[in-house]
């Protein structure tokens, strides 16, 4: 299942970190990590991409809202 995040660090923190939430089941704090536990589904980390990189606030939140919409089935929180 697709996730569209946003981060202002490099990917590979951002990975690190999600990995760790996996690992410790923090699902509290990261709906990847409750997805994980609640489905018994493998994370395929290594197949992590960035879609797009847009540094105008407007046009990043107004991209990540299509992209989220593209995916009726992603893994995202967030109304």
């Amino acid at each position: 299942d697709p996730y569209g995040g946003e981060t202002e660090r490099a990917i590979r923190n951002r990975i690190r970190e999600q990995v760790a939430d996996i690992c410790f089941e923090r699902i509290e704090t990261s709906a990847l990590a409750e997805h994980s536990r609640k489905t018994n589904h493998s994370i395929c980390i290594g197949e992590t991409m960035v879609l797009v990189v847009e540094n105008h606030y407007k046009k990043h939140k107004l991209r990540e809202a299509i992209e989220i919409g593209r995916h009726a089935d992603n893994l995202n929180r967030d109304e």
